[in-house]
């Protein structure tokens, strides 16, 4: 047997609402000349959000000679570092002038 003591990641009410963020700046940012997926932004926001906290990131050759960013993963993320993403994706819309779908956020 084994036990194994950690944080507790990031539940769905965190996801959803990290989702929802992603799609808010999708249907109204173009970036680098181009609308993105909310897909894309997710990986953007994750890239950024390491970068703003210290986490750094990395880029390296993919196997067919593309860049890839070797980012976190949110679904291991803790609920505090998912909350941290979660507040950094929402100043990044205020910033912007994005208008977020749910004023709870």
């Amino acid at each position: 047997h084994v036990v194994t003591i950690k944080e507790p990641t990031r539940n769905l009410e965190q996801s959803a609402k990290f989702h929802a963020i992603c799609g808010d700046i999708a249907k109204q940012v173009k970036f680098a000349g181009a609308f993105r997926k909310p897909e894309q932004w997710k990986m953007l926001l994750i890239s950024g959000h390491a970068v703003a906290t210290k986490q750094g990131s990395e880029m390296m050759p993919g196997l067919e000679g593309e860049w890839c960013n070797l980012r976190e993963s949110s679904a291991k993320m803790s609920i505090k570092r998912m909350a941290s993403l979660i507040e950094y994706a929402t100043a990044y819309c205020v910033e912007n002038g994005i208008m977020l779908s749910h004023s709870e956020r």
